[in-house]
């Protein structure tokens, strides 16, 4: 698993500064060829609190990259299944920007409900629609009162305070934390989607827990805002906490710092970086993958 973290902060680091959790995959095209290009949403349902709902933007066609602007459009379903276009808010717009997006590449915008004139209190299906070059695609997402996506929850975690000091690793596992104790590592895929999300400029949460029953759990959230991290430990009913402003590698281990990169990184003693995802104790206890 460390080798395709590296994979992602490389790409990270190229790229520029992404709670855990699969993307969506609801994708819906109009065009009968085989689509080259994708568009999907962080989350499948939200509740209707947030005000943003990031998607993400893939490319895996032949030749020269693709260009699109900054524009996109929003539908709801009516109740007899048609959709029908949400008027833009007034004075709502775009600048006008050019992208690209080579092929093999991803890329990641924030749909502003705030952008449309509608009240998404009421929840209900919706799809973003982004015309990317010579495509039109589109990417469903439900608004669901009570779910886990929120506006006091974005990243899919409650507070830290709120966890039991010695909570359940299958819960917390199941709940989208990585987990670390003596039977091996629980939810490693949720570390290699954190990082993925950062390269995409995706803010993001993760959470780990290490609880091997010889002294107090250590519980520990790493949370991107889109500029930086903050890294929160709690052991032993105490929390610290500190701000960093990069992630860099080792070439082994994936670790926050204030150094731009190793080099820097390196300058500083061990006490001005940390892990941005604990190693596991034995490299046996990392999942490996088919290549």
């Amino acid at each position: 698993m460390k080798r395709l973290w590296i994979c992602l902060l490389a790409f990270a680091l190229l790229t520029g500064c992404g709670d855990s959790g699969d993307i969506a995959v609801t994708t819906v095209y109009e065009t009968d060829d085989p689509p080259r290009t994708a568009l999907t949403t962080e989350w499948e349902t939200y509740d209707p609190s947030v005000e943003t709902v990031w998607c993400i933007l893939s490319y895996e066609g032949e030749g020269e990259s693709l260009e699109y602007g900054a524009p996109y459009w929003l539908d709801v379903r009516e109740a007899d299944g048609s959709w029908t276009q949400v008027p833009l808010a007034e004075n709502a717009g775009w600048d006008a920007m050019l992208y690209t997006l080579p092929s093999g590449e991803k890329q990641a915008f924030p749909c502003i409900l705030s952008l449309f004139d509608y009240d998404f209190s009421g929840g209900g299906t919706f799809r973003v629609i982004k015309e990317i070059g010579e495509y039109t695609a589109a990417a469903e997402f439900t608004l669901t009162k009570g779910a886990v996506i929120s506006a006091e929850t974005p990243y899919g975690f409650g507070p830290m305070e709120e966890v039991p000091e010695y909570g359940d690793p299958a819960e917390l596992s199941a709940g989208g934390a990585v987990v670390f104790t003596e039977a091996g590592t629980e939810n490693a895929d949720a570390a290699e989607i954190f990082l993925e999300k950062v390269s995409l400029g995706i803010p993001c949460q993760l959470r780990t827990l290490q609880n091997y029953y010889e002294s107090w759990p250590m519980l520990i959230d790493v949370i991107y805002d889109g500029r930086g991290f903050l890294w929160r430990m709690r052991t032993g009913g105490e929390i610290t906490e500190k701000r960093f402003s990069y992630i860099v590698t080792d070439g082994t281990d994936v670790y926050l710092s204030n150094g731009a990169d190793w080099e820097s990184t390196e300058q500083y003693d061990s006490t001005r970086r940390r892990f941005c995802c604990p190693p596991a104790p034995a490299p046996s206890w990392y999942p490996r993958r088919k290549r």
